[in-house]
């Protein structure tokens, strides 16, 4: 995990005797759209097998298929799991047990209706970052040209 310190300085008279670095407890946050930001910087597919090759942000319907497997994959995961509990087969872990109890609570519960909307707004989310990434993308290549030109 990330720490951080905290610099003090103990001082006789004038002159710092002492350097001492306590540990302070820190909370890293992030707005909506930062968030989405870095997930479409982290799951950009690259253009190519270069290091250094931009990465393509994947289209809402590829997003939105890719995220609907994982949470499949996850679903049936877990749902084995519990099936396997209920059999006997295996120990039921306590830790995994309220996991699941509070993944579930997590859930929000609301009609389709706020669901659609609050779904539109995030693909509009997507759909910005994408714009701003070809935006930039065309700056930069302006401005390469303009540097070539001069």
């Amino acid at each position: 995990g990330i720490q951080a310190y905290s610099f003090k300085s103990l001082k006789v008279g004038d002159k710092p005797v002492v350097a001492r670095f306590e540990n302070v407890k820190i909370d890293i946050s992030a707005y909506e759209a930062e968030k989405i930001g870095i997930d479409a910087l982290i799951n950009a597919v690259p253009d190519s097998d270069a290091l250094d090759s931009p990465g393509r942000i994947l289209s809402d319907m590829d997003n939105l298929r890719d995220s609907l497997e994982r949470l499949t994959d996850s679903v049936e995961t877990l749902t084995n799991y519990v099936d396997r509990v209920k059999k006997g087969e295996i120990k039921g872990d306590e830790r995994i047990g309220r996991a699941i109890m509070s993944a579930l609570q997590a859930v929000p519960k609301m009609s389709p209706k706020t669901m659609e909307k609050v779904f539109t707004q995030h693909i509009q989310d997507l759909l910005m970052v994408v714009y701003l990434s070809n935006l930039t993308r065309a700056q930069l290549a302006l401005s390469d040209k303009i540097q070539h030109v001069l």
